[in-house]
């Protein structure tokens, strides 16, 4: 009764084997993560953790395994940026903003984390600095499924917020 979790982490590939109970009482309890240590414990508290953000499930739990996850490793840039980009998902760009600048400080040559940067960037109105971030992701090899986004948004940005608080006037170069 085991379950094989392949967890890409930008730039390495980990596998780790973890009890198919302790799997399934993961999507509705927080607690068996308690049980868990060291390595597994860390890749289980920032895959599922960005994997239930990406999905948009127990965004709150995943949120607390992530910030516990940055606790155990703090220099660890990939980690550094799924706090980063959690902050992004939640609409704090600021926070996202100086969370993802210090994973790219920790893990400068990963084209994801570049990109998030950008992303965080253009919605703090700095388009310049995003888009020198999208340009420097380009550079770094990335995904190929990856590409086609990335250039997208070096030539027209992002897409509007829609919501109500998005009432301030846009920002132009």
């Amino acid at each position: 009764n085991l379950i094989v979790i392949s967890a890409y982490i930008p730039g390495r590939r980990i596998q780790c084997s973890l009890c198919w109970r302790f799997w399934t009482s993961h999507h509705t309890r927080y607690s068996p993560l308690a049980s868990t240590r060291g390595l597994t414990k860390l890749i289980v508290l920032n895959y599922l953790g960005y994997s239930w953000l990406e999905q948009n499930v127990h965004v709150e739990k995943a949120r607390g395994m992530i910030r516990q996850a940055v606790e155990l490793r703090p220099e660890d840039g990939y980690i550094v940026d799924s706090l980063g980009w959690s902050e992004f998902m939640a609409g704090e760009f600021p926070a996202a903003v100086r969370d993802i600048e210090r994973a790219v400080e920790l893990q400068p040559d990963d084209p994801v984390i570049n990109s998030h940067l950008g992303d965080a960037y253009w919605r703090v109105g700095r388009q310049i600095e995003a888009r020198y971030q999208w340009k420097r992701a380009l550079g770094l090899s990335p995904d190929p499924d990856e590409i086609e986004g990335l250039k997208t948004r070096l030539e027209i940005g992002l897409p509007a917020l829609s919501s109500p608080s998005a009432e301030s006037p846009p920002v132009t170069e």
